[in-house]
């Protein structure tokens, strides 16, 4: 999976993240590519025999679960109104233009630090803690 992030990314698909310690591989979290974009398939058709099984094998069940959803929710309601629910393959167009906010800006950002638990545990993260009062 490693392999195939850096071959992603020297293919063109600059923000292509690692796989996660389970690896797999986030395509929903304030990423700046669009997995359905000619560049992006054109990487993944060079690079997808890096994958388990060439890229042949079957899709992880659930590539859009209720962490995606959910997380897409909680960016609508902490300042990005248009942010769009996932694709059937998890992946979210996070152009300016279409979510009206700047995704590498300090709007997108905050939502972003508040409703990224979501993604975190769903993928085996630790569950997230809410600090309240004191230092």
């Amino acid at each position: 999976m490693v392999a195939y992030s850096k071959c992603m990314r020297t293919e063109g698909v600059r923000d292509f993240p690692d796989p996660n310690a389970q690896g797999k591989i986030d395509l929903g979290s304030g990423k700046k590519f669009d997995p359905n974009s000619d560049v992006f398939k054109a990487a993944d058709t060079k690079c997808k025999k890096l994958l388990p099984d060439g890229g042949n094998a079957a899709p992880p069940p659930a590539a859009v679960g209720p962490a995606q959803i959910n997380y897409a929710k909680c960016m609508r309601e902490n300042g990005v109104p248009k942010f769009p629910d996932p694709n059937a393959e998890g992946g979210i167009d996070l152009n300016g233009e279409t979510l009206g906010v700047d995704p590498t800006g300090p709007v997108f950002k905050a939502a972003d630090d508040k409703c990224k638990h979501f993604l975190e545990e769903a993928a085996g993260g630790a569950p997230r803690v809410e600090k309240t009062g004191g230092p």
